[in-house]
């Protein structure tokens, strides 16, 4: 944050009435932004004054957004179940929007479509599915933990291998697909929305044989590295990308090759790295097109 913007958001927070509940400014920050969304049930934006990392816990540069209410809430909108998903800290309940927010949402979602009719209500009980499925990810412990799929493009499941949470290889007779939430599954790369089955409102799917895109990004963006302990290398990830997609390969080109890197480095190899051009990066440059499986299905039908 410069000093322009944080000067601007200080004089926020000295214009803006106090809150009618007293909070911990060391953890949760000083408030330059808040709202009632509910009688005793507060929206809050906040920053800090000191120096903090960028990304703390939260998106929010130097500050917190999250939702509190007082240890003596009686508001009769939240429930006590959703207020035992909340962080319990100094007389309050706090709910960080990007983790126990999807339950207050959720619960203010539930209260509004008791009363609701018509379009109206059916829009509030799409809006409840949705903070249910994403939110099922940070408090399983309210909403259940997702379920890994039952049926599939080509048929029912007869056999489930878990990755990790919302994502898993699903056997469908005697082929293994791989499967991952829609939370997971709306934040991925075009390419491998572009080559996944199904359209249901939970589960997506990928034939192994085009899974590499998924692979390579649940592996970059950090949502299920687990899965790399399923591929028969990481260097036979990185070449079936090259052979099969050399388009998104070169648009990503400047984190592909910092991939590439990691491998050399990890297969013994001393910095730096050589360009992809290069006699060493063989493996990677093949002329002949990709025909193997990257996945070990030996793992699977252990």
């Amino acid at each position: 944050m410069d000093k322009r913007a944080l000067e601007e958001i200080r004089a926020l927070a000295a214009s803006i009435p106090p809150l009618p509940i007293s909070i911990s400014k060391e953890k949760y920050g000083i408030p330059y932004k808040w709202e009632e969304e509910s009688p005793g049930v507060y929206y809050v934006q906040s920053y800090f004054n000191d120096s903090r990392p960028y990304f703390e816990d939260t998106f929010r540069f130097a500050g917190k957004e999250y939702y509190v209410l007082a240890e003596n809430y009686s508001g009769g909108v939240i429930s006590q179940k959703a207020l035992e998903s909340g962080d319990k800290y100094q007389g309050n309940y706090y709910f960080e929007v990007l983790k126990g927010g999807y339950v207050i949402r959720y619960e203010l979602l539930r209260h509004e479509a008791e009363h609701a009719t018509g379009e109206r209500l059916q829009y509030l009980e799409e809006s409840m599915k949705h903070q249910a499925h994403f939110g099922a990810g940070e408090c399983p412990e309210y909403f259940g933990a997702w379920q890994a799929p039952h049926d599939t493009p080509w048929g029912p499941v007869d056999k489930v291998k878990q990755v990790n949470k919302g994502v898993w290889f699903v056997k469908v007779q005697d082929t293994w697909y791989l499967s991952t939430i829609r939370a997971f599954f709306a934040h991925m790369d075009k390419l491998a929305i572009k080559l996944c089955h199904g359209d249901g409102d939970q589960h997506r799917f990928w034939e192994l044989e085009d899974c590499a895109p998924a692979v390579y990004d649940f592996n970059r963006n950090g949502k299920c590295m687990e899965i790399v302990g399923y591929v028969t290398g990481w260097r036979d990830v990185l070449r079936c990308m090259r052979c099969k997609y050399p388009d998104f390969v070169e648009a990503e080109r400047s984190e592909f090759i910092m991939l590439v890197k990691q491998q050399y480095m990890l297969a013994g190899g001393n910095a730096p790295a050589p360009a992809l051009s290069d006699p060493e990066w063989d493996w990677i440059e093949e002329a002949e097109p990709w025909s193997g499986c990257i996945i070990d299905l030996d793992l699977l039908d252990d």
